[in-house]
């Protein structure tokens, strides 16, 4: 977190798995959205979704890609995420 306090332009897409040592990936997502609103993220995982995050997809505040993906999955998930101003083009 305050390496993108720190670099606020420099990063296009947050790329977040749900399972991330210390804070975990929605805790993060919830800090960096307090850093940067505007961010896209697109959250991959393979554990269960939880209501929540549910709702930010839905309403297009997070993108989320399963796990186990393939390389073309991913890629086009990216994708979608950089070309569309909400993130929810990638589910």
């Amino acid at each position: 977190l305050s390496t993108i306090r720190n670099r606020l332009d420099s990063v296009d897409l947050y790329v977040v798995d749900l399972i991330m040592p210390g804070m975990g990936g929605m805790r993060f997502v919830d800090e960096l959205r307090k850093i940067r609103p505007e961010a896209k993220v697109l959250i991959s995982s393979g554990q269960v979704v939880e209501d929540t995050m549910k709702r930010d997809i839905e309403n297009g505040k997070l993108a989320f890609v399963k796990k186990p993906w393939d390389v073309d999955e991913i890629l086009q998930a990216v994708r979608n995420v950089l070309e569309h101003p909400s993130s929810s083009a990638a589910r």
